[in-house]
């Protein structure tokens, strides 16, 4: 991934390496300020660090709405009720899930 955003980069196949957290920590990786630039192990460390928090918010989250459900299983068959409603047997889309009005409440 860091050689493909570098290397459109430098082919001016887009515009830095992104203004994304991904391109930020690369743009940094190239600071002409040595004490500013981050090696390739830092970066990668930084990812790591991103991914895995980003699952440990995740899982939180997960945990939390299930017990809660689990507390309320009113407003859990309101929830399953709506979902069912909305998307039938077919695989949920991020349109479909837009017009939850009860799980996204």
């Amino acid at each position: 991934m860091i050689k493909a955003r570098e290397e459109k980069a430098n082919n001016g196949e887009s515009v830095g390496y992104g203004h994304d957290f991904f391109g930020m920590l690369l743009k940094s990786g190239h600071d002409t300020k040595k004490d500013a630039k981050l090696s390739l192990q830092d970066i990668l460390d930084e990812c790591k660090t991103f991914y895995f928090a980003g699952h440990e918010t995740t899982y939180g989250l997960i945990t939390w709405i299930i017990i809660l459900l689990a507390m309320h299983p009113e407003w859990q068959d309101k929830a399953r009720k709506e979902v069912t409603e909305v998307f039938s047997s077919s695989i949920p889309t991020m349109d479909g899930i837009s017009r939850l009005k009860i799980v996204s409440s």
